[in-house]
Order: C-alpha cells, then structure tokens, then sequence
C-alpha cells in the first residue's frame, strides 16, 4: 500500500480537514445536552415523588393508628387552633419516631460490635458462654421487638 500511494490517498480523504472542507461538507459536532435527558430526569423525578408519597401515607397511617386510640377531647377549641395543635402532634410524632429508628440504629451497631467482641474472645471449648451469649441476644431481640410493638 505504501508503494503505490493508496497510504497516503486514504490518510489525505480521511485525515485532512481541507478534504472535508473542499467538498462542501458541514463539519458539526453532536454534542448532548441537557435537553437530550429529559426523559431520565423525568423518571427519576416521578420515582423520587412517588417514594416521598409512600413514606408519607406510611407515617400518617401509624399516626392515624397510633393517636386513633386516645380519646378526643371536646373543649370548644376554634377550628384553627385543632389544626394547629393537630399539626404539632403530627410533628412531633414524626420527630419521635425519627429519634427511635436513629436510637435503633445505634443500638444494633453496639449490639453487633458487643457480639463480635464476645465471640473473638471466648475459647471454641467453651459451649456454656456461647450459649449465654446466645440467650442474651435472643433476650434483646425480644425486648426490641416489645418496643417496636
């Protein structure tokens, strides 16, 4: 290929930007943008907007459930005022129940590093701390799941 000079030929139709340019061609770039996207975003906004739904129906199905079980009490309030006290205990609520699965959180971890630590330390031999240890965290387990409850 060299030898005849279809090396070159082939370098200068495809190489040089005066070919493309004597030819009349428009030379133009394809670039995305934003626009090009809008479909993503619009999933991604709907999945984001319906998971916020769902976690809100959530939180006010357990308060509903939670407060559905005290009794209303009729002192004349205006309308205004029962919204706005209304409005308070559903934050609070909101705020509770994030204290508790942080709470929660925190105490799974130690419970797990506890666990660990037992286990690392107790000898293979020993099957009475290994079930101590077991019964304590079925114990736990317990507990938690009466405070959830």
């Amino acid at each position: 290929m060299i030898d005849n000079g279809d090396l070159q030929r082939i370098h200068d139709k495809w190489l040089l930007s005066s070919a493309c340019l004597s030819q009349g061609a428009k030379l133009e770039v394809e670039r995305l943008q934003l626009k090009s996207f809008w479909g993503l975003y619009a999933i991604c906004g709907l999945a984001c907007l319906l998971a916020l739904f769902m976690y809100l129906i959530q939180i006010l199905r357990q308060y509903h459930k939670h407060y559905s079980e005290e009794p209303e009490s009729p002192d004349g309030r205006s309308i205004g005022s029962a919204r706005s006290s209304l409005l308070k205990t559903f934050l609070s609520f909101a705020d509770e129940k994030e204290e508790t699965v942080k709470s929660r959180s925190k105490r799974r971890k130690m419970e797990r590093l506890s666990y660990r630590s037992a286990e690392g330390s107790s000898s293979i031999d020993s099957n009475k701390g290994y079930a101590s240890r077991r019964s304590e965290y079925a114990s736990r387990r317990s507990e938690y799941a009466s405070e959830v409850s």
